[in-house]
C-alpha cells in the first residue's frame, strides 16, 4: 500500500512508489517487508505509446474518410446515371439501360431496371402495332388545361380525317368531350360528326377511355364510321317493312288456307267416323248373316222333328180308337223321347247362338263396360264368327287361360279380334290353301295382360309395318279393302281399353299382334260417352 497520507498519483509523479507489507506467524507480525520502485521510465514509454497510438487513430480516420468519399463518388455517381435512365424512359426512350457492374443492392436494382425497360418497350411495341394496325381511325389525345392534343394516330385515321381540321373546328360535342372523359372511369360512347377527307361530314361513334398519368390526362379515342350503316338500316328498314306487310298478306292468306283445311279436316274426321260406323255395321251385318244361317240347321232339324211328331201323335190317336195294343205304345214312347232328344238339342243350339250373338251384338254396338272374363268373351267372339270360318281351310288355336277377369269394354275387344281374324284371312292367307291362327293371353302383372294374335301368313313388307294402322291405308286398294280394318283396332286399343298395341312381321314367316291392355280400363269422358 502507498504510506499513509502519501497520494498515488503523487507518487507517480515524483517517479517513486515505495510499497510495505507485514510479515506475519501464527497472527503476530515478526518483521516488516519493504520495496520501492522507480516508474520515471515507465511513464515514458506510456507517454510514447499514447502519442502513437493518437496518431495511429488519425491516420486510420483519414483513411476512411478518403474511403467514404470516394465511396459516395460512386455510388452518386452510378445512383445519377439510374437516374438519367429513368427520367429517359419517362420522356419515352425505352432504349436506354443501366449498366449492372458488381453483386450489390445498386447492381440488382439496375437489372431490375432494365427488365422492367425491357417490358415497358415490349407492351408499347404490342401497344403500338395493335394501335396502328386497327382497322378504325384511332387517337391518342393528351388533356393540357382542358384542351386536346394530337400525341399520336394510327393510318386508319390519318387515311379517313383531316386532324388539324378536327382540332381546330371543335363542334359542342368536342368541347365537352375532356369533361365527360374526365367525369367518368368507364369511358365515353357518343355519336360525333367529324369532317373526312373526301369531303363533307360523316357521323361516327366515338368510344373514349381514359388513362390518368403523373404529367397529365390522355384519352384513346376510337372512331367507327357508320355513315354507310346508317344508310344500310334505312334500306333494311324500308325491306322490314315490306316484309312485315308481305308477312301480313301471307298471314292473312294463310288463315284462310287454315280455314279450308280445318273444314276439310272436319268433313274428313266425320267421313272416318262414317266409315267407322259402316264398317263396324258390315261386320255385324255379317255376323248376323252368318247366324242366321247357322240358326237354319238347328231350327230345321227342330221343324223336321216337330213334324215327325205330329205325324207319330195322328197315327197314335187312330190306334187307340182301334184299340191300343201295348207295343205301339211302347213304340210311341220311345219315338217321342227321341223327338223331345232332338229337339232339346237343336233349340239349345239355337239359344246358345242367340244367345252369343245377341251379347256380341250388344257389345258392339253400346261398347258398354263392365265385368267379364277374358275366356268367355273371345270364345263368344270365335262362336259367332264360326260359322264364317268353318268354311275355312285354316285352323284357330285359342290358348286363354282362364280366371283373367276384365272390368273394361268387351265389344271393342271383340271387335279387334274380329278385324284381327278378318285380315290374317283377307291378307295373311291369301292365294294359301292353308294356315294357323294362334291367340294366347297371359296375366303379366297384377294390373295388365298381354293378347297375342299371330298367323303363319305371308307378312308384311318392311316399308308397310309403319303405314298398317294409318286410315285408308290397303294392300288391296279396290279389291274389297277399306284400310280401316287395322285403324280400328289401333284407335280401339289405345282409345277405349287404354292399352297398346304393336306388330312384328316377317316376309314369308307370319306376322304377330302384341295387345297390352290394363285389367281395368281407364274412367275417361270420351269411354263414358261411349
Amino acid at each position: 500500500p502507498v504510506p499513509p497520507g502519501q497520494d498515488l498519483q503523487a507518487a507517480l509523479d515524483q517517479g517513486q512508489l515505495h510499497q510495505q507489507q507485514p510479515v506475519l506467524l501464527n497472527g503476530n507480525q515478526v518483521g516488516q517487508l519493504q520495496f520501492g520502485l522507480a516508474t520515471g521510465n515507465l511513464l515514458n514509454v506510456l507517454k510514447r505509446m499514447l502519442q502513437l497510438v493518437l496518431a495511429l487513430n488519425l491516420v486510420a480516420l483519414l483513411l476512411a474518410a478518403l474511403a467514404v468519399h470516394g465511396f459516395s463518388l460512386h455510388l452518386d455517381r452510378r445512383l445519377k446515371s439510374l437516374m438519367h435512365a429513368t427520367d429517359a424512359l419517362a420522356e419515352g426512350d425505352y432504349q436506354k439501360r443501366v449498366s449492372e457492374q458488381g453483386d450489390d443492392e445498386l447492381a440488382r436494382l439496375a437489372g431490375n431496371f432494365n427488365r422492367m425497360a425491357e417490358a415497358v418497350a415490349s407492351r408499347e411495341k404490342k401497344f403500338t402495332s395493335v394501335f396502328n394496325a386497327a382497322p378504325l381511325p384511332m387517337l391518342l389525345l393528351a388533356d393540357q388545361d382542358g384542351h386536346l392534343l394530337i400525341e399520336q394516330s394510327n393510318s386508319a385515321a390519318q387515311q379517313q380525317l383531316p386532324l388539324e381540321q378536327i382540332l381546330k373546328d371543335l363542334d359542342p360535342h368536342w368541347k365537352a368531350l375532356p369533361h365527360a372523359l374526365a367525369e367518368t372511369e368507364r369511358g365515353v360512347r357518343r355519336e360525333v360528326l367529324l369532317p373526312v377527307l373526301e369531303g363533307g361530314e360523316h357521323a361516327f361513334l366515338l368510344s373514349s377511355q381514359s388513362l390518368e398519368l403523373p404529367d397529365r390526362q390522355y384519352h384513346i379515342l376510337a372512331l367507327m364510321d357508320f355513315q354507310e350503316l346508317r344508310a344500310t338500316q334505312l334500306e333494311l328498314l324500308a325491306l322490314n317493312n315490306s316484309l312485315e306487310q308481305r308477312i301480313n298478306e301471307r298471314t292473312a292468306e294463310l288463315a284462310g288456307r287454315n280455314e279450308e283445311l280445318a273444314n276439310v279436316l272436319a268433313n274428313l274426321q266425320r267421313m272416318q267416323e262414317q266409315l267407322v260406323q259402316a264398317d263396324k255395321l258390315s261386320s255385324l251385318g255379317s255376323i248376323v248373316a252368318a247366324v242366321a244361317h247357322e240358326l237354319n240347321t238347328p231350327i230345321g232339324n227342330a221343324l223336321t222333328v216337330a213334324t215327325t211328331l205330329q205325324d207319330l201323335n195322328k197315327d197314335f190317336s187312330q190306334a187307340v180308337e182301334h184299340g191300343l195294343r201295348r207295343s205301339v205304345l211302347d213304340e210311341f214312347q220311345s219315338n217321342c223321347q227321341q223327338a223331345a232328344d232332338m229337339l232339346l238339342r237343336n233349340l239349345q243350339r239355337a239359344a246358345e247362338l242367340i244367345r252369343s250373338f245377341k251379347g256380341v251384338a250388344v257389345d258392339r254396338t253400346s261398347s258398354q263396360r263392365r265385368e267379364f272374363e277374358l275366356a268367355e268373351v273371345v270364345q263368344e267372339t270365335l262362336l259367332t264368327l264360326a260359322p264364317t270360318l268353318k268354311h275355312q281351310p285354316y285352323e284357330i288355336h285359342c290358348q286363354i287361360p282362364a280366371g283373367i277377369r276384365l272390368d273394361s269394354y268387351p265389344g271393342p275387344l271383340g271387335q279387334i279380334l274380329s278385324n284381327l281374324l278378318n285380315n290374317a284371312i283377307v291378307h295373311a292367307f291369301a292365294g294359301r290353301a292353308e294356315g294357323q291362327i294362334e291367340i294366347c293371353a297371359e296375366q303379366t302383372d297384377a294390373q295388365h295382360l298381354t293378347l297375342r294374335f299371330s298367323d303363319n301368313g305371308g307378312g308384311i313388307a318392311p316399308e308397310n309395318l309403319k303405314r298398317i294402322f294409318d286410315p285408308f291405308f290397303t294392300t288391296r286398294l279396290g279389291q274389297g279393302g277399306s284400310g280401316l280394318g287395322l285403324n280400328i283396332v289401333y284407335n280401339l286399343a289405345t282409345g277405349l281399353l287404354g292399352g297398346s298395341i304393336r306388330v312384328d312381321s316377317t316376309l314369308g314367316v307370319g306376322t304377330s299382334f302384341t295387345l297390352e291392355i290394363p285389367l281395368s280400363a281407364p274412367h275417361t269422358e270420351d269411354s263414358a260417352h261411349a
